[in-house]
């Protein structure tokens, strides 16, 4: 830009394998192949930052949950009494990513492509 500025469409991803898929391909000495199931989480932004400028991104958050059984070993099994010696809790797992970039725009490059640079 004329002050000097980058301007980034910035589209950060996620990708996470959560399974696989059986499909059938019509090819008789290949009747089947798996396929992966994807799960994808992505974030969009445009950000103006001058040349040398540190940009922190985040927004990509994740939690999960997970039912944890803590017990006794042995005592556990025995009949009747086994629940007293065992019990169910709950873990709350959270991550967020973030994202720094630091963009710097190169003049010589800029200039072989056939773009003008506007310095102020």
């Amino acid at each position: 830009s004329p002050k000097g500025e980058i301007i980034l469409k910035i589209v950060p991803a996620i990708n996470k394998k959560v399974g696989e898929k059986t499909v059938p391909t019509g090819i008789p000495s290949a009747p089947t192949q798996t396929i992966p199931i994807i799960e994808t989480r992505q974030t969009s932004t445009i950000v103006r930052a001058k040349n040398g400028q540190s940009i922190i991104i985040s927004g990509l958050i994740f939690e999960n949950k997970n039912k944890i059984v803590k017990k006794v070993p042995g005592l556990s099994s025995v009949p009747i009494l086994g629940h007293i010696f065992k019990y169910n809790t709950e873990e709350m797992q959270r991550s967020e990513l973030v994202i720094v970039l630091t963009p710097y725009l190169q003049i010589n490059k800029i200039k072989k492509l056939g773009y003008k640079h506007i310095e102020n």
